[in-house]
């Protein structure tokens, strides 16, 4: 099998709608979505989700960027050994807690109501999904981004597009832009025995439209998409059938 890519980068979003942390190494399990990729999510509308038993709901029921673009500004890590959420602002503390604590789960909920001006009419609800996990799709897929696609949109779209826009799991390099769509319904080979299943093109929403260091939409990506791609996707969904360690570097093969 020849080598047809590589991973140039490996990305969790552990709270929905907030930034990225960048892995260095992580595991596969079959039918499993990215290990702590949106683990958490903040619930602004009544979803009639029950926090002991979450399943999936739409993303219109969160907080998200798509909605609420201001999200961008802030920074997140969390710590799932011990529970422990810290989000920043320009580098200053914003919330932080254990997110099982009752106490600090309340301050980090009015830390987000009160981040909007005016403050938003509920308090958002802090949920941790367990083995739940709070991405758009119903099933647990992981997302691949092919760098020379989102070259390829930046160059209609006004200027240079940070990847972590499109908000994948993995971003590829090696690929000529557009090549990752010929992989739907194929199985590709990833590391260390990691195989993946690729199912289906992703179509994208405003959040790619929002600038990550200023919360402010300066790109017009969907209408360019559309107006010079005829679609709005960039980007393909896979599903994990054989499980395994992969790491930025790791070669990708078609099976």
């Amino acid at each position: 099998m020849t080598s047809i890519a590589k991973i140039a980068a490996l990305y969790r979003f552990p709270v929905k709608g907030l930034s990225a942390e960048n892995l260095d190494r992580v595991e596969l399990a079959p039918d499993r979505p990215l290990p702590g990729d949106r683990a958490i999510a903040l619930e602004f509308r009544d979803s009639g989700l029950d926090p002991e038993h979450p399943e999936f709901r739409k993303k219109s029921y969160f907080l998200q960027l798509a909605l609420f673009p201001a999200l961008a500004v802030l920074k997140s890590r969390f710590d799932p050994a011990i529970g422990r959420l810290e989000i920043t602002r320009d580098g200053a503390p914003f919330a932080e807690g254990i997110i099982t604590d009752a106490a600090d789960r309340e301050r980090i909920e009015t830390a987000f109501q009160n981040f909007f001006d005016p403050p938003l009419p509920r308090k958002p609800r802090l949920i941790a999904g367990g083995d739940v996990q709070f991405t758009d799709q119903s099933g647990p897929l992981i997302s691949l981004i092919n760098l020379a696609t989102v070259n390829a949109i930046a160059d209609v779209a006004g200027g240079p597009l940070d990847p972590v826009r499109f908000r994948g799991n993995l971003t590829l390099e090696g690929l000529e832009a557009w090549a990752e769509n010929d992989l739907v319904g194929k199985r590709i080979a990833i590391g260390n025995g990691a195989v993946l299943e690729v199912e289906k093109r992703i179509d994208r929403c405003a959040a790619t439209e929002v600038d990550l260091e200023t919360g402010v939409r300066n790109r017009p990506v969907i209408a360019r998409l559309r107006e010079t791609f005829g679609h709005i996707d960039c980007g393909v969904f896979a599903r994990v059938v054989e499980p395994g360690a992969i790491a930025p570097g790791d070669p990708l093969k078609v099976l």
